[in-house]
């Protein structure tokens, strides 16, 4: 059984030793993955509203105005893709 204790004692340590780095390196490592999602989405939503308002004057043909719908669904996606890396990011931090 004491030896069983010192095992234990020493995975311990290793534990406190490495794990806690390794894990704040992983947790790192995502919040950067979701910052960088995050900007390329604004950047998205930015060239999607651009678009989206050179298009929307020009509704003579259903083309048209099938790729002015495209732009908005893009715009709105994208929107949403940085709301949800937001809340990700938020929630990454909180814990």
């Amino acid at each position: 059984m004491c030896n069983q204790i010192s095992d234990f004692r020493q995975a311990l340590n290793d534990f406190v030793e490495t794990g806690d780095s390794a894990i704040q390196a992983s947790q790192e490592s995502t919040r950067l993955n979701l910052r960088n999602m995050s900007t390329t989405a604004t950047f998205f939503s930015a060239v999607a509203s651009a678009m989206a308002q050179l298009s929307i004057p020009m509704k003579d043909t259903t083309l048209e105005k099938a790729v002015g719908f495209l732009f908005i669904a893009s715009l709105v996606f994208s929107v949403g893709t940085i709301i949800q890396t937001l809340w990700a990011l938020t929630w990454n931090q909180a814990t």
